[in-house]
């Protein structure tokens, strides 16, 4: 089976062991990356455009309809720097958990397609933890797939799954998926595809500042294990 997922649905599923059904870093590297996603979902939707050079640089929505779990998104990173942006959108400078609503539609939008089922387990007989579980493997191993290929194999990977490759390189989820690969060529190959040749300049400019939001994000929380 293989099934069409936006940026932020293909980097959830991802970001979740298949086995405990909890995510695979912690609460910043999630919200962090879920936020990059987002927003580089946008950009590649042709629904934010950045305008400006250097610190002057602005992220600013085109007038382009957008899927219901991506609106406040878009409307938190319209006008903002590519860094606030991520910040506004993940959480980072706010009480409340933004990132919040955007992971559950995220995650209900996956269970509706059959891919998955949110759960609830207890902890200790007292606490409770929300996780997920899998329920259509073909999916995820489409992806795994398709990362591998553009990490292992010659060549220009389609965007998306370029972007793919970036935040899962920001987040510290690919040393997660691919723990027996050397450390260094993952490095290595990340940042290439970070530089790409892939997209038009423009997306590709406004997805590079997205990505260095992302680190920055995850640096501040105090998760410097991406790179």
């Amino acid at each position: 089976m293989t099934t069409s997922l936006p940026l932020h649905a293909e980097f959830l599923l991802l970001a979740h062991d298949d086995e405990t059904g909890r995510p695979l870093v912690d609460g910043t590297h999630l919200k962090a990356g879920l936020a990059g996603a987002a927003i580089s979902e946008l950009a590649l939707q042709g629904a934010l455009e950045l305008e400006g050079e250097g610190r002057s640089a602005r992220l600013h929505a085109t007038g382009h309809a957008v899927a219901p779990e991506l609106e406040e998104a878009l409307q938190r990173a319209d006008g903002q720097a590519p860094k606030n942006a991520v910040a506004r959108v993940g959480g980072a400078q706010s009480w409340r958990d933004r990132a919040g609503p955007l992971e559950s539609a995220t995650l209900a939008q996956l269970e509706s397609s059959g891919i998955g089922v949110r759960d609830e387990e207890t902890v200790l007989g007292v606490y409770h933890r929300k996780v997920w579980r899998e329920k259509d493997p073909s999916v995820e191993r489409e992806i795994v797939g398709r990362v591998r290929r553009a990490l292992f194999e010659s060549g220009n990977p389609e965007p998306r799954t370029a972007v793919l490759v970036s935040l899962l390189g920001a987040t510290g989820l690919l040393r997660k998926l691919f723990p027996d690969e050397d450390k260094g060529l993952l490095r290595a190959r990340t940042k290439e595809l970070s530089a790409g040749g892939w997209g038009g300049d423009a997306v590709r400019q406004t997805i590079q500042e997205i990505q260095t939001a992302v680190i920055a994000a995850v640096i501040a929380g105090g998760g410097a294990a991406a790179r």
